[in-house]
């Protein structure tokens, strides 16, 4: 689960405990706001959000950040069916992540 100030959190046991993946405001060192979380495979996980974020990480631990061509919001993150994960702004657009 993503949220609100960027904190990522983690259940195991359907929502009875969670482990805090990501305190709030650490990844960026700035107030952003996560609005979309996707799992690509087991252990590959992406985060987008305000003022064009785009995060992934391949262990829960450390965090990538993309370089966004969008200062908008971003909402939400899914992957297609090529494989390339695909990202939609808030003013309608989408977006291919390219690593």
């Amino acid at each position: 689960m993503c949220g609100y100030d960027g904190g990522i959190y983690r259940t195991d046991d359907a929502g009875d405990n969670w482990k805090t993946l990501l305190k709030p405001n650490t990844a960026t060192k700035k107030r952003i706001h996560f609005n979309g979380i996707y799992f690509s495979d087991a252990n590959t996980g992406w985060v987008v959000g305000t003022e064009g974020l785009v995060m992934s990480s391949q262990d829960g631990q450390t965090f990538k950040e993309y370089t966004s061509i969008t200062k908008g919001d971003l909402l939400s993150v899914v992957k297609d069916k090529q494989g390339r994960m695909v990202v939609s702004s808030s003013d309608g657009k989408l977006f291919r992540i390219t690593k």
